[in-house]
């Protein structure tokens, strides 16, 4: 059981022996591995996620129940995890070009599609990401975010009408 002797504001010490709870760990695993959808990434998540809740543990309020607000951290942690990667790409497998023509329209599609993605504001971004990228549906994203549902599906409809504005030109078949 992990007990902390003080906290910094004078409240009484906050118990976190939640986390040694393996099904707790599972239900973490299963929310990061269910955003991330790379086992070694969500174990990577849970891990930060513990050390998190053990570094602010006086955010925690006496008495209340540790298991949600650890689960938020993990899903938060899980979707910056998600958006770094979208963020910062791994380079792609290579294609078999069919010629180099093909190929360079491919590469210039890409670019044009990230700088796209890139430029619209952060809410839209990370809407047009979790959802068309990652595949969260927007009660899901909505969920995570703690905004309304409405929200969600009014940032990823702007977001996509910017992107198909700005791409108008660039991706023509």
């Amino acid at each position: 059981m992990l007990t902390i002797r003080r906290t910094d504001d004078g409240a009484p010490p906050a118990t976190l022996d939640f986390l040694t709870d393996p099904g707790l760990r599972a239900s973490a695993m299963r929310r990061a591995l269910r955003v991330v959808r790379v086992r070694a990434d969500a174990e990577d998540v849970v891990q930060e996620a513990a050390a998190r809740a053990l570094r602010f543990r006086g955010h925690l309020r006496p008495g209340a129940p540790g298991e949600p607000w650890f689960l938020q951290i993990v899903s938060r942690l899980a979707l910056d995890t998600v958006l770094r990667r979208a963020r910062f790409p791994s380079l792609p497998p290579p294609l078999p070009a069919a010629s180099a023509v093909a190929s360079v329209v491919d590469r210039e599609r890409t670019h044009a599609v990230r700088n796209a993605i890139d430029a619209l504001p952060p809410f839209q971004r990370r809407a047009v990401v979790l959802h068309d990228v990652d595949g969260l549906t927007t009660r899901e994203i909505a969920a995570l975010d703690g905004v309304p549902h409405s929200t969600v599906r009014t940032r990823l409809r702007r977001g996509r009408l910017t992107l198909r504005t700005a791409l108008a030109d660039e991706v023509a078949p």
